[in-house]
């Protein structure tokens, strides 16, 4: 199973933008954990890894577990910080658990690989051919 599902804001944003993209992926190993939600690092969310379904079975294999859904926190939107996150997040999550999994014996962990997205929005606005647009350039440390 590879599928795709978007959620959208219920805070009455009129944004054609889905707050969360989210990829859910079944994998057939023997896991450690039945599920893990991975969160896609901010900016890389079209990056093979985190969007392909190759990518993601090989992060569900390093997580040990047999369902892996990866969100992605999706611009223009804002977000709180990771707890309140989570608590936002899971009802999405346990409504896409596997079935025969006991939420109340066996917690579902949040994996990340880094909270700071490494860019800085440095301009937004519309356009009346293309629509909403966000200007970001990518933070670079120069060890020079």
């Amino acid at each position: 199973r590879f599928e795709t599902s978007q959620f959208w804001s219920v805070e009455g944003t009129s944004s054609s933008i889905p707050r969360f993209t989210v990829f859910v992926l079944d994998v057939a190993l023997k896991a450690v954990r039945t599920c893990a939600v991975f969160m896609v690092p901010s900016g890389r969310e079209a990056d093979f890894q985190f969007s392909s379904q190759e990518g993601l079975q090989a992060i569900a294999e390093q997580a040990a577990c047999r369902r892996l859904i990866a969100v992605c926190c999706n611009r223009p939107h804002s977000f709180p910080p990771m707890s309140e996150l989570q608590g936002e997040l899971s009802p999405i999550v346990l409504s896409l658990s596997p079935a025969d999994m006991n939420t109340s014996d066996e917690k579902i962990p949040f994996l990340a690989l880094q909270m700071q997205s490494g860019w800085t929005q440095i301009a937004r606005g519309e356009s009346a051919q293309s629509g909403p647009f966000i200007v970001e350039e990518q933070n670079v440390e120069d060890d020079a």
